[in-house]
């Protein structure tokens, strides 16, 4: 299911960026998830 579907809102955003980076620590994963989180947050 693509997310945009859910419509997550800016704090269900933030917090699954921070579970997110629990798991890949990595500077280019970080780099794209902050663009899909900016995306998705308007």
């Amino acid at each position: 299911m693509d997310l945009k579907h859910l419509k997550p809102n800016k704090d269900e955003l933030v917090e699954a960026k921070q579970w997110c980076i629990t798991h890949d620590t990595s500077e280019g994963f970080f780099i794209d998830l902050e663009a899909v989180v900016n995306e998705l947050s308007g």
